[in-house]
């Protein structure tokens, strides 16, 4: 105007200003970030309920991504929070807020590092089974890496067999579905699960069925498939399992022999 004074036109608050805030949350690193992030959640939910404005429509993105923070959280009801948002998803009767294949993969991290053991493991079975008998969603990489995951920290009697049952179930289902193809953080955490698995008085049985998975990512990589291509890291934990054995010959001798391929390899 004439008088020379600004006018300040304030923009109403769209559904991306609120993702941008809530994802910004979901990657930090504070021990109140997923409180923090909920709690924008539920004001947004207020503001929608008063308002119904479709700028400001909460979706199952923002909810995964507060499952996700959950995911994240040290909190020690952490996995409870997400479990809450998810039976809110599930409940609601808006097909926008309908759990997708990532809710699930989220909700299977927060269970994977929930320290919850078996009660984790068995939970996230129940989530991948849920995902693998529906019509709308199917599994992916990372649910059912997640699963295993679980099953890896789980201190299960059988938590190897368990983690390599999930394993082949997502070999037999990517010849036809590469979504579900196992990349080399899988095959690690079938790896973990076989070097955990306390089973039997036979110390090498876990590190000779985590070589065996070696193997089984040597052989699928030489077919061309990259996503399996054992690392460094792979290696160690599989060579450190085996000097584990004691006097168990045969584990020692392989050992050896992958000391020398990683030495070979680097050179």
């Amino acid at each position: 105007g004439g008088d020379g004074r600004r006018t300040t036109i304030v923009a109403p608050p769209t559904i991306h200003m609120y993702s941008s805030v809530i994802n910004a949350w979901s990657h930090s690193r504070r021990s109140d970030a997923a409180k923090r992030a909920e709690r924008i959640l539920n004001r947004l939910e207020d503001l929608y309920t008063s308002s119904s404005s479709s700028n400001i429509k909460p979706n199952a993105v923002l909810y995964t991504s507060i499952i996700n923070c959950w995911g994240r959280s040290r909190d020690a009801a952490a996995v409870e929070h997400a479990e809450a948002i998810f039976a809110r998803m599930k409940n609601s009767t808006d097909p926008d807020m309908q759990p997708n294949e990532f809710t699930y993969a989220a909700l299977l991290n927060a269970w994977s590092n929930s320290g919850r053991g078996v009660e984790a493991a068995e939970r996230t079975d129940e989530l991948v089974q849920e995902l693998e008998t529906d019509d709308q969603r199917v599994p992916n990489v990372y649910t059912y890496t997640n699963a295993i995951k679980a099953w890896a920290r789980s201190g299960h009697a059988e938590c190897g067999c368990r983690a390599e049952e999930i394993l082949n179930r997502m070999l037999t289902a990517s010849e036809h579905d590469e979504r579900v193809r196992p990349n080399v953080y899988t095959f690690t955490s079938v790896i973990d699960a076989w070097i955990s698995q306390k089973k039997g008085n036979r110390r090498s049985e876990g590190a000779l069925n985590a070589d065996r998975i070696l193997r089984k990512m040597t052989e699928l990589t030489s077919e061309g498939y990259d996503n399996a291509k054992p690392d460094k890291l792979v290696y160690s934990k599989v060579i450190k399992a085996l000097e584990a054995c004691g006097s168990d010959r045969k584990a020692l001798s392989r050992a050896e022999e992958l000391r020398k391929q990683v030495h070979k390899n680097s050179m």
